[in-house]
């Protein structure tokens, strides 16, 4: 696989693994935004924003993807709350493993956003996590 392919799997193999260990608080993790959200609160994969700067011997990729975590809507302070929790759950268990995507490449969270997503007219309420990754190679 490909470094755009390596950081989405690791993402997603991160939130999934948070996901199953509790399957109460993050209901399912997708690699893509999905056409509907069913279950929620969803995590899925979102943007991969890379910027890629190449000189005579190396190439050096930034990608800042985010994760996206986006719940049913409510005005309920305390199911608020518990989306707050499950993202600084989920921060938490990004900033355990830096080197999830492999061993020369570094994951860093660098940010959380709210944010509001869309399906028809349908409202879902959540929050983004932003990342950095960055790898540098020798070129051929």
């Amino acid at each position: 696989m490909g470094f755009r392919s390596d950081v989405a799997t690791a993402i997603e193999s991160v939130a999934q693994t948070y996901a199953t260990a509790n399957p109460t608080l993050l209901k399912k993790v997708t690699r893509a935004r999905p056409a509907g959200f069913g279950d929620t609160p969803h995590a899925y994969v979102g943007n991969r924003p890379e910027a890629i700067r190449s000189d005579s011997g190396t190439t050096q990729r930034n990608m800042t993807p985010q994760l996206v975590v986006v719940a049913a809507a409510t005005d309920n302070e305390e199911a608020m709350d518990r989306m707050d929790d499950l993202a600084d759950a989920l921060i938490n268990a990004f900033l355990a493993v830096p080197h999830a995507i492999s061993a020369n490449t570094l994951l860093s969270v660098i940010g959380c956003e709210d944010v509001e997503d869309q399906v028809g007219t349908v409202s879902y309420p959540g929050f983004a996590i932003t990342f950095r990754c960055e790898i540098q190679e020798g070129r051929p």
